[in-house]
């Protein structure tokens, strides 16, 4: 009887002994590699339901339908790694509807900036069946049969390529020697007063003149987070020169107004060009002012203008598509495009309209409102400016005759029995991770829950490989560090 009482707690305890094992190993990972499948057939501890609920279908058959843009997703891990391979299994039921299908994790918590990658671009797939196609290290250049040159190698394009006029490109950054014709300087001082909230991009060009521009923040401490500012300019996508400011040290949402605090770039010498200025900032951080002795000054995608006392004013915009949103119901008013209206009637609802697609003048009677599109903003035609050449993205014309080619790092999806199957690559060494998670999204631009369109894209599977330091690369770490 004592034998089998003994041979019963051996059983017991080794059972336990390899149940602590198997849970340690979970944990520390030692191989440094491990894989997490979610099929949405039943719940995962690892990779959690898409939402918010509004934008999502009931989960039916191992599948669930997104019919709003975007979606979030968190994968839970037991440690940080280094890289990610995510695989996605789904079905675009609407391609033309639905042409950009993007996927990325959070990369910048306080703004709110996601990583993205292509998943799929529905007009790269048409191009890439019509058109000629040359590639290198990923990098793609496809070539339109009507195009007057031709090129034999993707190098041969870089280092001599055509008028930017006739390129378009999809996830990759072609830098391009902008000049404006008939450019002059200005001895003129450009103050912008309207309040302008939280973090934005914009452009700004010099020629033969120094670049001077004074940014004057001020803290509203609506919320306890940090507020940090960090200004970064660039040049060709190169950072030039960046400059920070620490939090103002009242850590409460009291909404207590800090004093203003000011930035100022004052340099001499730059290259003729095309320059970025990006803030990054939370929401609690307004730009009271800004002035330069530039003349050109236009904001990329997106600008929160949140000046509440502003009345009766107008943004020039190149948008195919412009979206407006307010948080304040003393902001809801009707919004004039050239020939149509948008009633702003509801806040916190997105609402969308469509553009000439060249330049259209905005007109606004409040101020107090998010404004969002695929181009630029400016306040006046005269500080107009838009370097970029033109992207392959959701808004774009694929009967565009004037685009002869396309630079892009796309691999079309796989496809199977009507389902697509899309691999990812991410860096996320650098990526936010909170309380164990990784945060990600799904992109569908343009997908809206509430416009009675059957235009639903259809997840299947999300797979993830994590890849990080193995355990013996650690140990290995740690020993070479006590060697020297």
């Amino acid at each position: 009887m004592n034998r089998e009482i003994l041979k019963l707690r051996i059983l017991l305890w080794g059972g336990l002994f390899l149940l602590v094992v198997f849970f340690v190993y979970k944990s520390i990972v030692p191989s440094g590699h491990i894989s997490y499948k979610y099929d949405f057939s039943k719940r995962n501890s690892f990779i959690s339901r898409l939402s918010p609920s509004d934008r999502v279908l009931q989960i039916e058959n191992g599948e669930q339908g997104v019919i709003g843009d975007p979606v979030y997703f968190s994968l839970r891990t037991s440690r940080p790694f280094n890289s990610a391979l995510m695989t996605i299994k789904y079905r675009n039921n609407n391609q033309e509807q639905n042409p950009l299908v993007e996927s990325g994790f959070l990369a910048d918590a306080k703004a709110w900036r996601y990583k993205l990658e292509p998943v799929e671009n529905y007009f790269l797939n048409v191009i890439e069946d019509n058109w000629e196609s040359l590639e290198r290290d990923g990098l793609k250049l496809y070539i339109n049969p009507e195009a007057s040159s031709t090129y034999q190698a993707v190098d041969d394009f870089l280092k001599s390529p055509p008028a930017s006029d006739k390129i378009a490109t999809y996830n990759y950054s072609f830098d391009t020697n902008y000049i404006l014709d008939n450019y002059a300087s200005s001895s003129k001082i450009l103050t912008i007063e309207k309040e302008l909230r939280a973090d934005y991009q914009f452009f700004t060009y010099i020629d033969n003149e120094d670049l001077y521009f004074k940014f004057v923040f001020e803290d509203i401490n609506q919320n306890k987070d940090s507020d940090d500012i960090d200004l970064f300019l660039y040049f060709n996508n190169q950072l030039i020169q960046s400059k920070h400011l620490d939090d103002d040290g009242i850590s409460e949402d009291s909404g207590e107004i800090a004093e203003e605090r000011e930035i100022i770039y004052d340099l001499v010498n730059m290259p003729s060009g095309a320059y970025k200025i990006e803030l990054r900032a939370g929401d609690d951080v307004l730009t009271k002012s800004i002035e330069t002795k530039q003349n050109k000054l236009s904001f990329i995608n997106k600008i929160w203008i949140s000046d509440q006392a502003l009345e009766d004013f107008s943004v020039i915009t190149d948008s195919d598509v412009v979206h407006f949103q307010t948080t304040n119901p003393g902001s809801l008013q009707n919004i004039k495009l050239s020939s149509s209206t948008v009633n702003l009637d509801e806040t916190f609802r997105q609402f969308s309209q469509e553009t000439n697609g060249s330049s259209t003048e905005i007109i606004f009677e409040k101020g107090d409102i998010i404004i969002a599109g695929n181009g630029v903003f400016s306040f006046s035609g005269e500080e107009f400016l838009n370097p970029r050449i033109k992207k392959v993205d959701s808004n774009y014309d694929i009967d565009d005759s004037s685009i002869d080619y396309i630079l892009a790092r796309y691999q079309t999806p796989e496809e199977t029995n009507n389902l697509k199957t899309q691999h990812l690559e991410f860096d996320i060494s650098g990526a936010y991770r909170e309380d164990s998670k990784y945060s990600f999204l799904i992109s569908i631009p343009g997908l809206k829950a509430d416009d009675e369109i059957d235009d639903s894209i259809t997840i299947d599977e999300i797979e993830f490989d994590l890849y990080g330091v193995s355990l013996f690369e650690k140990i290995l770490s740690i020993f070479n560090k006590n060697e020297k």
